[in-house]
């Protein structure tokens, strides 16, 4: 890129009278919504308690970041990168456990709005004045009990923000889907069980089935043992009278 900027510690120490760069709006800014996909703002929640710092994570995609840009808040139906409420400069981002362009920032409690009812909105801008990511928009107010904002932990290690209600969502969302899984190996392991007691079955038939003939055989041996045994006498007996009958002879 023509314009790359590189990151160095001079650079990440920008002074508090720095203010961000922003054309004007006669030089043709982009209003692009597939420029708004370059930087995204995961699990932005639907409000944030006022009167306490935000911390705010987003993933870089398509764009080569700078020193120089920035994150604003701007209140919803801006028209120009000039409406930011406030912002903070975005510092280097770094590769997360997902492997994503990532990075955190935290807006402290006297940089934003008060509990006004008013919609609000996070957008990277770049060095140039470029919004290139937007995130859904949100309030400051007051939570009630179902909507009380607590910290969870999301799929890359981040902490984040959200509603309790979302949260216990979330949470029963992925019981649900614990619930799905178990029931799909209790269904294999039935299946797994019916099958081996099918097979078990088939032995058990065909054990059976091998006893009784063997228990035939078994008898017809003993049948042929026994018709051997009167044959064996029975030739005895003739041999007997042949010895007899031959004496006689003599």
């Amino acid at each position: 890129m023509a314009d790359k900027e590189l990151f160095s510690s001079d650079e990440t120490m920008l002074k508090s009278s720095d203010v961000p760069f922003i054309p004007e709006p006669s030089s043709g800014y982009d209003m692009g919504i597939s420029t708004f996909s370059q930087v995204i703002f995961p699990d932005i929640p639907d409000f944030f308690p006022p009167e306490k710092d935000v911390t705010v994570s987003y993933i870089l995609t398509e764009i080569e970041p700078t020193s120089r840009d920035w994150v604003g808040l701007f209140r919803v139906g801006w028209a120009s990168p000039r409406d930011y409420t406030t912002y903070v400069w975005s510092p280097k981002p770094r590769l997360d456990e997902s492997g994503n362009l990532s990075q955190c920032i935290t807006f402290k409690a006297y940089q934003l709005p008060k509990d006004d009812s008013e919609f609000y909105q996070f957008c990277y801008v770049t060095r140039n004045g470029y919004v290139r990511g937007a995130s859904t928009p949100f309030q400051f107010r007051l939570c009630t009990e179902n909507d009380c904002l607590v910290e969870v932990e999301d799929e890359s290690g981040m902490i984040i923000l959200k509603t309790k209600s979302d949260a216990l969502e979330d949470q029963l969302s992925k019981v649900n889907q614990e619930k799905k899984l178990l029931e799909v190996e209790m269904e294999s392991l039935i299946q797994s069980k019916e099958n081996l007691e099918t097979s078990l079955k088939k032995v058990s038939t065909e054990l059976s089935s091998a006893e009784e003939k063997y228990r035939s055989c078994d008898d017809k041996n003993k049948e042929l043992q026994a018709s051997l045994g009167e044959a064996t006498a029975e030739q005895v007996k003739l041999l007997q009278r042949l010895e007899k009958a031959e004496k006689r002879i003599e």
